[in-house]
C-alpha cells in the first residue's frame, strides 16, 4: 500500500522514503544492540589523591606507569584493592590409560 500526498498538484509517494527511514533505524538498532558487554577494568595499580579532582584511577598495568602519570602532583600510587589477576590456564593432567587384560 502506497501512501501519497499531493505536492504542487502531483501525488508524491512516501513508501520509498518510509522504507529508507526504517532501514536506517533498523541498521542503527542492530549496531547498538550488537555491542559487546562492557567489563570493568581490572588493573593492579591505582592513582589516588587529588587526581583529576579527587578521584581514583585504577587503570595502570605497572607501578612505573602510575608514577609517571602522577609525577609533579599531590597524587600517589597504590595497589588496587579490587584487583583480581586473570585466571591461570588449567594444567593438562595426564591419566594413565587403563588397558584391559
Amino acid at each position: 500500500m502506497e501512501i501519497s500526498i499531493y505536492s504542487e498538484g502531483r501525488p508524491r509517494y512516501l513508501g520509498a522514503t518510509i522504507r529508507f527511514f526504517l532501514m536506517i533505524v533498523g541498521t542503527f538498532a542492530a549496531i547498538v544492540c550488537n555491542e559487546g558487554r562492557a567489563d570493568a577494568q581490572n588493573y593492579p595499580w591505582c592513582a589516588e589523591g587529588s587526581y583529576k579532582g579527587g578521584g581514583t584511577n585504577c587503570g595502570f598495568v605497572t607501578l612505573q606507569q602510575c608514577m609517571e602519570t602522577v609525577r609533579g602532583g599531590a597524587e600517589f600510587c597504590g595497589a588496587n584493592p579490587m584487583y583480581q589477576p586473570p585466571p591461570r590456564p588449567h594444567e593438562l593432567v595426564r591419566h594413565p590409560r587403563h588397558r584391559p587384560h
